[in-house]
């Protein structure tokens, strides 16, 4: 079954990148036809899992926006913008280190690809930052909306996928696990607040969106997710929104209400959970076996333990080194995955070297965003996900390289605009 499934992925990416290739007006709307294959096609099939289909290790649900990433590198090339070369330059300093690194600590074809990886997502960043710093504000602003649609009704697709029992959860993405779903909603659901600030959705789309958004994410059943969502919009809502407090009441009563009633249970419990595990850990106690979060907490201590025994070149990137290191130093046999936090994980593949380095292109990156408060959404969704890689470590989705190259080039382009006016 699998295999069908992955041959289904293989012929519509290849469908899509010849359509890419011979369609120039497509290409900028290659995120939003990426993300579409990846919820549309499989709505009648339960879950499979980014780790259950593979080709030559790259999760299948990475083919399509690969495929859209090869679109856009053969028909515009890699042309770098000397406004953005410090960050570009940091970018092949970190190639650098962590093909250096990875042939001190052992060299394996998954490492391999593993490595690849960072090339074509800071690749993937570059080509679309370049290609949407010149694209009309209008057309960019249009297609942020084709991909607000696109969330929207995945949400739809997951919530109706749980209520009539093809998933246990409301995923709408049976190809990614549910972790990678939420990562893709929280870093795309402050879209509504750009969209509704520059008038492109009204009123009753705007909360058709965020209540459809919030419900699937109730079903997910994830507490990162759903308090990702809630940080996103309340920070959006204080800090730059220009219907304030009504809005702010608004979500809050909507919030409640959902909490307070029979579809917010298994939440509550998740909540609550989390909450003793946390008020656990403060106290100095230990998280016994057989405990909500036992497991969670075990990799986190594993991973700060790999990080003080490798702690200025890490174990070299990728899982298959990280776990060398952890039964190299950690005596917990049973479960040998990363930490589930981005940091900790990071951390100890890299080093304190490679660390910092990454952590300081993520900056720059987060420092070409718009300072606009029209476009306030983008530092917002940038922040979420900063927040949200505590809870997990999906910095390596191309969507996300692909995502917030859009929304750096846009705001370039923004800035290009400002200055012209003020001269």
């Amino acid at each position: 079954m699998i295999t069908l499934y992955s041959t289904l992925y293989i012929t519509l990416s290849v469908i899509l990148l010849m359509y890419g290739l011979y369609n120039k007006n497509s290409r900028l709307n290659l995120f939003g036809y990426s993300l579409a294959l990846n919820i549309f096609p499989l709505v009648a099939i339960p879950a499979l899992a980014m780790g259950d289909a593979r080709v030559a290790g790259v999760p299948i649900a990475y083919i399509p926006m690969i495929a859209s990433g090869l679109v856009l590198f053969i028909s515009y090339g890699i042309r770098i913008n000397y406004n953005n070369k410090t960050l570009y330059y940091l970018m092949l300093v970190f190639f650098l280190y962590t093909l250096i690194i990875a042939l001190f600590k052992g060299v394996s074809i998954t490492t391999f690809i593993y490595w690849l990886m960072w090339v074509f997502n800071f690749s993937l960043f570059i080509v679309t930052v370049t290609i949407f710093s010149k694209a009309d504000k209008e057309i960019s602003t249009n297609i942020i909306k084709k991909i607000m649609i696109i969330l929207v009704l995945g949400s739809l697709i997951g919530i109706f996928r749980f209520i009539v029992g093809i998933s246990s959860d409301s995923n709408f993405m049976p190809m990614f696990n549910r972790n990678g779903t939420i990562v893709m909603v929280v870093m795309l659901a402050p879209l509504m607040f750009y969209l509704f600030d520059n008038k492109k959705i009204n009123h009753l789309f705007f909360w058709f969106s965020y209540i459809t958004i919030f419900i699937c994410l109730l079903f997910l059943g994830s507490r990162s997710g759903f308090l990702g969502f809630l940080l996103t919009s309340f920070l959006y809502l204080l800090l730059h929104s220009k219907v304030n407090f009504v809005r702010i009441i608004t979500i809050v009563i909507v919030v409640f209400s959902f909490l307070l009633s029979p579809l917010g249970g298994t939440m509550k419990n998740k909540l609550s959970a989390a909450l003793i595990s946390v008020s656990t850990v403060l106290s100095g106690e230990t998280i016994e076996a057989g405990k909500a979060d036992y497991k969670r907490n075990i990799l986190i201590l594993s991973a700060i333990e790999i990080i003080k025994n490798d702690f200025w070149f890490g174990t070299g990137v990728g899982v298959e080194n990280y776990q060398k290191g952890f039964h190299k130093y950690v005596d917990f046999s049973d479960h040998d995955s990363l930490a589930h936090n981005f940091y900790l994980s990071y951390f100890s593949q890299l080093g304190l070297f490679g660390f910092l380095l990454l952590m300081l292109i993520l900056f720059l990156i987060y420092k070409k965003l718009s300072k606009n408060k029209d476009m306030a959404a983008f530092r917002i969704s940038f922040f979420g996900m900063a927040v949200m890689m505590t809870m997990n470590e999906y910095i390596g989705l191309p969507e996300i390289w692909f995502f917030y190259g859009i929304l750096v080039g846009i705001s370039i382009n923004e800035s290009a605009i400002l200055e012209r006016k003020s001269v």
